[in-house]
């Protein structure tokens, strides 16, 4: 939030920036309720941000079990397929003698 004086009066912004231009958003004037609505928007950032990080931590560790999961699919699927007379031509498989 930023304060910026205009004819001897103070008012409140937001700048937020959107499609690589700065974008501002009126609030209201900076009289004695700015702080409380300084300090409410903070918060209200601070627990959004917090939330974030919890559900991106969340999917790392999701995903870090489905690449594992890929891992163990991909060896069995060899293994099977070598068993099985195939083999692997760059990505691409083949059968065996002909």
């Amino acid at each position: 939030m930023s304060l910026e004086r205009r004819r001897d009066r103070l008012y409140l912004y937001i700048a937020r920036r959107c499609d690589g231009r700065i974008q501002k958003t009126y609030i209201g004037p900076a009289d004695g309720q700015a702080a409380q609505r300084i300090a409410a928007e903070r918060t209200k950032r601070l627990t959004q941000r917090q939330a974030d990080l919890e559900l991106q931590e969340a999917m790392l560790a999701a995903n870090a079990s489905l690449v594992e999961l890929g891992k163990a699919c991909d060896d069995i699927l060899c293994s099977a397929a070598a068993a099985a007379g195939w083999y692997r031509h760059h990505r691409e498989w083949r059968r065996l003698g002909g």
